[in-house]
């Protein structure tokens, strides 16, 4: 009977990963599955990330108050940020970024896209 409820409760976990999108969170990591994509993007407050080899890229930030002073994070999702993205606090236009007034790079950051700013 143990076997069973095993048996059965491994497949619920594995359904169940793969009809969640393909994103699963373990010990506070999203972990890629099989049927995940390698540019699938996380969500983590404001930030909005990719994973690529274990490291994390910001690919958007989403807070649009006008003045504010940014520290990106070091980390997301347990992830060390080492990458932000093309355009990812400006827009494509190169208009919207009059909403920073400051902004503080992790250590870790060693690439950083076209127009992030």
């Amino acid at each position: 009977m143990r076997k069973i409820i095993a048996v059965l409760t491994a497949c619920t976990i594995l359904r169940g990963a793969a009809f969640s999108g393909g994103a699963v969170i373990h010990a506070g990591k999203p972990m890629l599955t099989a049927n995940a994509t390698a540019n699938e993007v996380f969500t983590e407050g404001d930030y909005e990330y990719t994973v690529t080899d274990g490291e994390a890229t910001v690919t958007r930030f989403k807070d649009r108050e006008f003045q504010i002073d940014v520290v990106i994070l070091d980390t997301l999702g347990g992830y060390p940020v080492t990458a932000i993205g093309a355009f990812a606090f400006g827009s494509v236009d190169f208009q919207d970024n009059s909403h920073l007034k400051s902004v503080v790079i992790p250590e870790g950051v060693t690439n950083i896209g076209n127009a992030a700013f």
